[in-house]
């Protein structure tokens, strides 16, 4: 993708038109991969990544659920794509627009923007673009991967939609956690509007 102005990179996300750059349209890395691509051969994560985001579920991601607030998300997810970053040595912005259709990572801007639906896949998908490049295979094999090894039961809760990965029909409208003792709770951590990389992911 050509060089872009952030508000340029937020007007395109939030659905309006932007001009073309030295000719060249505004476009989004059409290369989606499908369930099979993501699914056929799990990546290898690194052991302190693993470490690192399972202590988050337990303690952070736990507090945040009780609290119940998007603010009290919204800090969650910073902790955890900048611990893991920082376990990579690449730190990373963070931050959050409201008005964006999804969320996306702004390489020139070091930067992740969450919109108003907050994920955990999400947050890992666009940290993967931060870590690894434009590659959305890449991008949602290791993030749908992680979440699965920390959240496997939540992720069997959920369904493929194409090559993203959504709340079965039963669980649309999110609940409150039923047990605050449990890791996991309930598996409303996804949304199946696309981001900016191309997967609700």
């Amino acid at each position: 993708m050509p060089n872009r102005s952030l508000a340029e990179v937020m007007a395109f996300m939030a659905g309006e038109n932007v001009p073309p750059f030295n000719g060249a349209p505004f476009t989004v890395n059409p290369g989606y991969p499908t369930q099979a691509e993501i699914m056929e051969r799990p990546p290898t994560h690194k052991p302190e990544v693993i470490a690192f985001f399972k202590q988050w579920k337990r303690s952070t991601w736990k507090e945040a659920r009780a609290a119940g607030t998007e603010g009290a998300r919204y800090s969650a997810l910073t902790i955890l794509v900048q611990g893991i970053a920082e376990i990579y040595r690449r730190p990373v912005e963070v931050g959050i627009n409201t008005e964006l259709a999804s969320a996306c990572y702004v390489p020139m801007q070091n930067k992740i923007v969450f919109n108003s639906r907050l994920s955990v896949i999400t947050a890992l998908h666009e940290l993967s673009h931060h870590l690894f490049g434009t590659s959305e295979k890449k991008a949602c094999r290791w993030s749908v991967h992680l979440f699965k090894k920390v959240f496997p039961r939540a992720f069997a809760q959920l369904e493929w939609q194409g090559h993203m990965l959504v709340k079965r029909r039963a669980n649309l409208i999110e609940q409150p956690c039923p047990n605050l003792n449990s890791d996991e709770g309930s598996p409303s951590l996804e949304n199946s509007t696309p981001t900016a990389a191309g997967a609700s992911l």
